[in-house]
């Protein structure tokens, strides 16, 4: 699966990032270490976001630098990105890094053999009360209703063993931001050792919200469409 020389491997999806990729992105590879890789997968921007990774590491980005481009979705970039990883643990962080390097710091410092680590925002210090704020604690109680998952928040970043990782990628179906939620419950059908860490979300936000009724729409219909998957699927088997 990897050469052995790669101890992390972080998965950054990208989409429509043009005008904060230099402070996010520019953060993330200044920070990264020798034996550590950035896998940067844009997903569909329809801005520059493309032309500003080549210009900002060259047409030729550095050796533990990759730029890869998937189809427009969440979930197709981070599968393709995991696919991609090398290294022995995987970690998901998002392109406005809502956590500032908190999830990078933890994914170093943790023992992730045989464990999946969630970085929940619902434990730590949420700032504000927003209307997605009160729409995500409603989802976590639909969530729970129909798939008794057990944990606080499923649609936030995560790290862990990349062989637990690769595997429950590739049994994955969700094409766009439920892959989280879809990870999360094939950890639970294959009884993986799955940990929530309390981490605070930034003061004010890089990225603002994008959530639309129709995504509240499309999280309502992809619990039940994810709950048929789950009974159906083997995953110990693919």
């Amino acid at each position: 699966m990897n050469s052995g020389k790669i101890n992390l491997s972080i998965v950054v999806p990208i989409h429509n990032a043009e005008k904060f990729l230099q402070r996010t992105i520019g953060e993330l590879y200044s920070n990264l270490k020798v034996e550590e890789e950035l896998i940067l997968v844009e997903n569909g921007s329809t801005d520059n976001t493309l032309n500003a990774l080549i210009n900002f590491f060259g047409t030729e980005p550095p050796h533990n630098v990759k730029i890869e481009k998937s189809a427009k979705g969440l979930g197709l970039a981070l599968t393709h990105g995991i696919n991609q990883a090398e290294g022995r643990t995987i970690i998901f962080m998002q392109d406005d890094l809502p956590f500032a390097m908190q999830e990078l710091e933890l994914a170093r410092q943790l023992n992730v053999e045989g464990k999946y680590f969630i970085i929940s925002k619902y434990h730590g210090n949420i700032r504000g009360f927003s209307l997605r704020r009160i729409q995500g604690l409603v989802f976590i109680f639909l969530r729970e209703l129909v798939l008794s998952l057990r944990v606080r928040d499923s649609q936030a970043t995560f790290f862990g063993d990349a062989r637990i990782v690769k595997k429950l990628a590739s049994a994955c179906q969700q094409k766009g931001f439920l892959i989280t939620l879809e990870l999360v419950a094939l950890a639970r059908k294959s009884d993986v050792e799955i940990h929530e860490i309390p981490c605070n979300s930034l003061s004010t936000p890089i990225r603002p919200t994008t959530l639309k009724i129709r995504d509240v729409l499309q999280m309502f219909v992809g619990l039940f469409q994810l709950k048929r998957y789950l009974d159906e699927v083997d995953i110990e088997n693919m």
